[in-house]
């Protein structure tokens, strides 16, 4: 019944949006609740039933702006988020759209991207289909910017290096196939590893079972998750198992020096600084620098002119060039072109942590 039910109200739920009818969304709401309602808890249609519930609570909120919706839009995109079964990139989307209305709706975001964080272990280093890594690696970079910014915004700058470092480290180690916590794992103990992927790819296979027992498959799945992680996480080197890293473990990175991470996101960009004090302990402490004069769309222009010359100057994908002098040989307008790239990247991300810092630039005829 909840399966028959469901299909009924995302239906006048698409109509509302081509037609614009109250009648239908509220049909559509209506269908929705009761088919969470008829849903047990640990079912593995839950989550999904909860999405859809939110996508018509959203849809009308967005129609009639009543923020009286919100906490409902808010709650069932949480419930999806927050559930221990269902498809990890599921989860991660309502996460996200969880985070999105609540910015958009000045409500702090920063439980929902913890969440969303959280999730992406699970997400990129289980069983990702090739076929899907480029769409979820841009939806991972782009909340990981989104995320950081929220942190610095609302003056948590530990919490927002935790998520820069873990979000890139998870994007960088897919592009360009670097080892993974798995591969770790299964150097040392491959069974481990293999029965931590069986469980994962089972969890996710169980999303779409139909049988009257799934729910109970789906919570013997979960039980099995914990278990085999937490047997991981106390082998010796493996206790931050599939855990993004404290800023007290990412901090000493700044012992030599200070250590800068760049954010640009659609609302704001700026420099987070890692730096020792002078007490006797050494304390690494964190300064956000706001970047006031370059956005994320200055730096798309940029990366996009960049790659323009580099094609023009004869470079190839992976590294392999030919003729390369061109770009200073011959080519005085590419020349031009690129120096203006680089005077824009001094003035408006390089010469405002400069400053900060209280560096002296020294120029090569200084002597």
């Amino acid at each position: 019944m909840p399966r028959f039910l469901s299909n009924l109200g995302i239906a006048p739920q698409r109509r509302f949006i081509r037609l614009g009818n109250l009648t239908d969304i509220e049909n559509s709401i209506y269908t929705n609740q009761k088919v969470v309602d008829l849903t047990p808890d640990g079912h593995p249609h839950r989550p999904d039933y909860f999405s859809n519930l939110g996508n018509a609570l959203s849809a009308r909120l967005e129609r009639l702006q009543n923020l009286e919706e919100l906490d409902g839009v808010l709650q069932a995109c949480s419930q999806v988020a927050k559930s221990p079964i269902g498809s990890p990139i599921n989860r991660f989307r309502a996460a996200r759209a969880w985070a999105r209305h609540s910015e958009k709706y000045s409500r702090s975001p920063l439980p929902a991207y913890n969440c969303a964080i959280g999730l992406l272990p699970r997400v990129a280093w289980l069983g990702l289909e090739v076929s899907d890594q480029h769409e979820l690696l841009v939806d991972i970079g782009g909340i990981v910017r989104d995320a950081v910014s929220a942190a610095i915004q609302l003056g948590k700058l530990e919490v927002a290096v935790e998520w820069a470092e873990q979000g890139r480290s998870i994007v960088w180690q897919n592009l360009l196939g670097l080892r993974t916590p798995i591969d770790d794992l299964r150097a040392t103990h491959p069974q481990l590893a293999d029965k931590i992927r069986d469980i994962a790819r089972q969890m996710e296979a169980s999303t779409s079972q139909t049988v009257s027992n799934a729910d109970i498959r789906s919570a013997q799945l979960v039980i099995a998750w914990e278990n085999a992680v937490e047997e991981v996480r106390k082998l010796p080197g493996f206790e931050g198992f599939l855990r993004a890293k404290t800023f007290s473990q990412l901090s000493h990175v700044a012992h030599e020096g200070p250590v800068v991470i760049l954010n640009v996101s659609d609302s704001r960009s700026d420099a987070l600084v890692l730096a020792e004090d002078e007490s006797e302990d050494k304390h690494v402490s964190v300064v956000s620098i706001p970047l006031t004069r370059f956005s994320y769309e200055t730096g798309r222009k940029l990366r996009e002119k960049l790659t323009e010359l580099l094609t023009l100057a004869g470079f190839r994908d992976r590294g392999e060039t030919r003729k390369t002098g061109r770009v200073f040989s011959g080519g005085g307008n590419i020349k031009a072109a690129f120096q203006k790239i680089l005077r824009i990247l001094w003035l408006d991300v390089v010469q405002p942590v400069i400053d900060t810092l209280k560096y002296q630039v020294r120029h090569l005829d200084d002597g």
